[in-house]
């Protein structure tokens, strides 16, 4: 049987799953000029070549729903509708709405759990933010206020919780029952210069590396407990563009705008290795089940 590759389409944006990304065609190419309409019709090609199949467009966020399945986000005016589409019937069906904008959306390694940070101006013209949870399992949906506008939390890697900052420290949490423990002490990282935003803990496969993420306009602080050992990690510039690849080396963001690069640090060695550098956008992704890493230079 000839092999089919499940793609989601997107002709105007490209967003990844945790965060929004950016179209850098139609940055340097005026819609509608003819080297901007070759390169759409390229990849369209491509597309089809590789024998892939169209699912759905305007979609903003999308991930893979236990392997099997894909579970996206259409923007429209004022709303956001989650869809689930089955590779077996080559169908979507809708599992709910919410209203703002779709800041971005994070999913577990384990494939249970996907939520996503939604903004929004209430009653009295105020910003709030509000977490929607998935369960993928069963496909219950919760929403909950969030403490912040932005990214604050990070998927516990084998469960249906998230990772996040607390008054005590920082606890993994299932948005769906209220349980929780906590995983770091605050002391751990209380003298971590963070300009007024929220750590994040980035957990490894088994749970034993923790690294702590916190600041913002690329002037991040960084710790790294593995094991007995503490240490900073110097030059990253992102608390979100990271990713555990194993339980001894992750993968981050570094260097400045219209400079970034894409390296992988090893907790063993102390050292990282550089991937790509100069590009635009590294949008770094790991698919942890083939083990691939995937990045952009340059679009």
């Amino acid at each position: 049987m000839k092999f089919r590759l499940i793609l989601l389409i997107l002709f105007l944006i490209n967003v990844p799953l945790s965060a929004r990304d950016i179209d850098l065609d139609a940055i340097y190419l005026k819609p509608g000029s003819r080297n901007y309409i070759d390169i759409i019709s390229a990849k369209e090609q491509l597309y089809t070549d590789i024998s892939s199949l169209f699912t759905d467009s305007s979609v903003i966020f999308s991930a893979w729903s236990g392997g099997d399945d894909i579970i996206y986000v259409k923007e429209f005016r004022g709303v956001n509708i989650i869809y689930i589409y089955s590779r077996s019937g080559l169908k979507s069906r809708e599992l709910g709405r919410f209203p703002g904008t779709v800041t971005a959306a994070v999913n577990n390694s384990r494939g249970n759990l996907v939520t996503f940070k939604s903004i929004f101006y209430n009653d009295n013209a105020e910003a709030e933010s509000r977490d929607i949870h998935i369960d993928l399992v069963t496909y219950k949906i919760i929403e909950e206020k969030s403490g912040s506008l932005f990214l604050n939390f990070s998927p516990y890697p084998s469960a249906r919780e998230i990772v996040e900052q607390s008054s005590a420290g920082i606890s993994r949490r299932d948005p769906f029952t209220g349980r929780s423990s906590k995983l770091i002490s605050r002391s751990d990282y209380s003298d971590m210069k963070c300009n007024g935003e929220p750590v994040i803990a980035h957990i490894s496969p088994d749970g034993k590396g923790k690294l702590l993420v916190c600041g913002s306009g690329g002037n991040y602080s960084a710790r790294l407990l593995h094991g007995n050992n503490t240490r900073d990690i110097s030059g990253i510039v992102s608390a979100g563009d990271i990713r555990w690849i194993n339980n001894d080396r992750f993968i981050f963001r570094s260097g400045g705008a219209g400079d970034y690069s894409v390296k992988i640090y090893d907790t063993d060695k102390n050292s990282s290795m550089t991937i790509i550098s100069g590009t635009m956008n590294p949008d770094i992704h790991f698919s942890e089940r083939p083990g691939l890493i995937t990045c952009l230079e340059n679009q």
